[in-house]
């Protein structure tokens, strides 16, 4: 197991203990606290009032960090092309020289970096061109993704209050 690997475990739990403080519910370290709120008092489920406070913290119109929480989460290829896409670009223009030796093959790149963030699995660069840029390049976009999810959870914290109000989901009612 890599460095990058063992990051990737210890990274997801903190992930997934950031959304479940946010959903009130407690973890295994500390029994006492949290709990939600009741299920008879609920309008909204926490499960979709999570999502939704999510979603609301897309920075700009396209942005992909939302779907990078879901998909790190929960281990799901969701809008996978999208995010490839999205980093892909961000990795031809954002690295250098490196970025620009490796223009032509920065799809498979980004998928190889894609893989690692979301599901842990080693990167491997092919048998034609340099492994060495291949495998630089993919750490670094696993580390942007994972700096990406970080700041959506981050505006999610931070704005708690104003993004998960109770007028905001009034229309959004399940139980009535």
């Amino acid at each position: 197991m890599t460095q990058t690997n063992e990051l990737f475990g210890k990274d997801r739990a903190g992930l997934m203990e950031r959304m479940g403080r946010l959903l009130g519910s407690t973890t295994y370290r500390d029994q006492d606290s949290g709990g939600g709120t009741p299920f008879s008092a609920r309008k909204l489920t926490s499960e979709a009032k999570l999502l939704l406070s999510i979603k609301f913290a897309q920075a700009y119109p396209g942005d992909v960090g939302p779907w990078v929480v879901y998909s790190i989460a929960l281990r799901l290829d969701d809008r996978q092309r999208e995010i490839v896409t999205w980093l892909a670009d961000k990795l031809a223009i954002g690295t250098g020289p490196a970025g620009q030796r490796n223009k032509e093959r920065m799809l498979p790149i980004a998928l190889a970096a894609y893989q690692l963030a979301v599901h842990g699995a080693e990167v491997t660069p092919p048998a034609v061109g340099n492994a060495r840029d291949f495998t630089l390049l993919a750490n670094i976009g696993a580390g942007w993704l994972w700096t990406k999810a970080d700041c959506v959870l981050s505006r999610v914290e931070d704005g708690e209050e104003t993004l998960v109000r109770p007028e905001v989901f009034r229309g959004l009612a399940v139980n009535g």
